[in-house]
């Protein structure tokens, strides 16, 4: 344990910070996206967090008043992106962000199923937009509650994963990934 957060705490020497966007489909409370936003933001980059209040439901939008930077939109997940990109990445960012991630998802996104998932529909909206995208996936674990001590493994192994891929991309340099993906 003790060497995996000695090599979380070098990776910001190694890569430079990256404007990023974080959505999901599972809501801005939930345990997963806190997980992945506390190993992204550790590992160095600018994140800031928009996804559904709940699981895709409403119309508003709203922040954590003890951190701006996690915000809900009352609202699916594509829109929650949307939001991310044209309100909240210009406010912090001074402009468009760098990269999106969606993610990561409790339950598997294979086959046809990606068709109709919310974390899919959020990169895909990023895409959209000009701005290369991922999603993440895992087929384990449950929704639960950002406050949820001690954090089980699936979670903390999942955020691990996605930042590996995450800072993977990061680290070969610009451009991320060929337009429109």
């Amino acid at each position: 344990m003790r060497f995996s957060v000695l090599c979380l705490s070098l990776l910001p020497l190694l890569v430079q910070s990256t404007n990023i966007v974080l959505s999901n489909d599972d809501g801005w409370a939930e345990l997963n996206i806190r997980i992945f936003y506390d190993f992204l933001t550790r590992a160095g980059n600018s994140v800031v967090l928009s996804a559904p209040a709940e699981n895709k439901s409403g119309t508003a939008t709203g922040f954590n008043t003890s951190n701006p930077r996690l915000n809900y939109v009352n609202s699916f997940p594509v829109t929650s992106m949307r939001y991310g990109i044209q309100t909240l990445s210009p406010k912090y960012f001074g402009g468009a962000p760098e990269l999106a991630v969606a993610g990561f998802n409790v339950g598997a996104n294979l086959g046809l199923t990606t068709l109709i998932s919310g974390t899919v529909g959020a990169a895909t909206e990023a895409s959209k937009h000009g701005i290369p995208a991922l999603a993440f996936s895992g087929t384990s674990g449950t929704q639960i509650p950002y406050t949820t001590l001690p954090v089980p493994a699936y979670a903390s192994t999942y955020a691990a994963l996605s930042l590996n891929l995450t800072q993977t991309l990061i680290a070969s340099g610009k451009p991320f990934l060929p337009a429109n993906i």
